[in-house]
């Protein structure tokens, strides 16, 4: 068992028949995915779209592993999009090597972990991130009034302090 590192997807041909055979022979939820497209592939919009219902009918998880497109275009997608690969976050761009025994257990247990994830189906859990992300939002919106307030109060009170 080695070290979750990014594994290359090069989309050759816009054909969903031909793009669904690709994905069919990947192991979602192992590793993350960088995914690009030939240069004579023009439509990066089709082609994204069809990766897409492909997750959604086959129920891919992508919290657990994210998998990034890389395009120069802004498609329309909830995947990652990038415009160079370079641009992925580094923590998977490790080189492949044996692990140490601590390593190994550890990476069991984050293993485990992924499992559970996989297990979940994305409506059990979106709601409650939403919830969470628009309480987070709220809170961070209060805070930064709060900041101003107490600025302007300071600067008002300096300047009642300098006309006196």
């Amino acid at each position: 068992m080695g070290l979750p590192i990014y594994k290359k997807i090069i989309i050759k041909s816009a054909s969903v028949r031909q793009i669904n055979s690709q994905l069919d022979m990947l192991d979602f939820g192992e590793n993350p995915f960088i995914i690009e497209f030939v240069d004579t592939i023009d439509d990066h919009q089709g082609c994204i779209d069809t990766i897409e219902k492909y997750l959604a009918e086959h129920e891919i998880n992508t919290f657990s592993y994210s998998i990034f497109v890389v395009s120069h275009k802004s498609p329309e997608t909830n995947l990652k999009v990038i415009s160079s690969s370079s641009l992925a976050p580094s923590f998977f761009k490790q080189k492949s090597k044996q692990l140490t025994v601590k390593e190994s257990q550890k990476l069991d247990v984050v293993k485990l972990k992924q499992r559970r994830l996989d297990g979940l189906r994305r409506g059990d859990f979106e709601p409650y991130l939403e919830s969470y992300g628009k309480n987070s939002k709220k809170i961070s919106i209060l805070h930064n009034e709060s900041t101003f307030y107490s600025r302007l109060l300071d600067s008002i009170k300096e300047l009642e302090d300098v006309e006196k």
